[in-house]
């Protein structure tokens, strides 16, 4: 099973995105989003919201590892 947010946290590293950032494009609290990125799983609209936010196809990236 791939942990989505750890997914999320290492694409976050690799491009210089704070949390800060990411809770700032996806309209929620930085407490919220440190939530989500240690979350194994999330909504696919969750998803779909940033993948939007950061422009990058996680959905893509998931179905590589699976």
């Amino acid at each position: 099973m791939v942990h989505t947010g750890k997914l999320l946290k290492k694409y976050l590293k690799d491009n210089g995105v704070t949390v800060k950032e990411l809770a700032s494009k996806i309209h929620k609290s930085q407490s919220a989003t440190y939530k989500i990125l240690n979350n194994d799983s999330m909504s696919v609209s969750l998803l779909h919201l940033i993948s939007t936010a950061l422009n990058h196809n996680f959905f893509y990236d998931i179905s590589k590892i699976l």
